[in-house]
């Protein structure tokens, strides 16, 4: 009895700790007694039922093949995300170009255009940063016309940058044919055989020779795949969303 009480007590399912709890009046115990035996007598019984249903017509998976050839499946997309967002170089040249600098220097105007990371990742540190550097920022952008998707994809890290050596089926080819700039959560990310979106076309700076398909291996194996050899550039470091140098590599 004791168990059972302490059971009623502690348990999560509705209705059993009434029976137990105290200053309740025997007629009130009673009810919820009855309530939770009927419903427990129902939740056996369909427990049943559904027990015998399925033994009586069970569900078979049966393998038709296990040899479906590999190449009738299009490899995965790999996107490789570097933990920088703002490329020094890039930010440097970009403010140089700047038609209206408004007095100010181009190192100084780079090092504002680190501030837009913040717009791909929650920056922790972002308490330290003046008001006055963000509408500085502001009026930089709105003074030159920018268009900020565009200009977010020139500052970011270029892929020849990030990716030094890539082969595929063996077979050694420039990254530029392979890899391409995508939009992703992680802000622009290097991306192979990605092709998420409906009627997406390669948009690599080899565009004109690639297919518009996803690529397929013909064996099984790393060497018949993708390899590729990475190499952040830690000097080229303006933005990163981690206290690190490196990548995010997903398929």
């Amino acid at each position: 009895m004791k168990l059972i009480k302490q059971f009623c007590s502690k348990t999560g399912l509705h209705g059993y700790k009434f029976i137990f709890l105290p200053k309740r009046i025997l007629l009130e115990r009673v009810i919820w007694m009855v309530l939770t035996s009927t419903f427990l007598i129902v939740a056996v019984l369909e427990l049943y039922d559904s027990g015998k249903k399925l033994s009586a017509s069970s569900t078979k998976t049966v393998t038709t093949s296990i040899n479906y050839p590999i190449w009738n499946f299009p490899f995965p997309a790999v996107t490789i995300c570097n933990f920088n967002k703002i490329s020094k170089e890039k930010a440097l040249e970009k403010a140089n170009q700047l038609r209206h600098k408004l007095d100010y220097t181009v190192p100084y105007i780079a090092n504002l255009f680190a501030l837009l990371s913040l717009l791909y990742y929650d920056n922790h540190n972002e308490g330290t940063t003046s008001d006055k550097s963000y509408l500085e920022l502001l009026q930089i952008l709105d003074y030159n016309e920018v268009d900020l998707n565009d200009f977010l994809r020139e500052l970011s890290p270029s892929c020849n940058n990030i990716i030094k050596n890539c082969k595929w089926k063996g077979e050694e080819i420039k990254c530029d044919k392979l890899f391409e700039k995508i939009i992703t959560s992680e802000g622009h990310c290097c991306s192979f055989n990605y092709f998420a979106p409906k009627n997406h076309t390669f948009k690599g700076s080899f565009s004109r020779k690639t297919r518009v398909k996803p690529r397929h291996v013909s064996a099984c194996g790393y060497a018949t795949a993708l390899e590729v050899l990475l190499g952040p550039d830690s000097t080229d470091y303006a933005a990163s969303d981690t206290l690190a140098f490196g990548n995010k590599v997903s398929s």
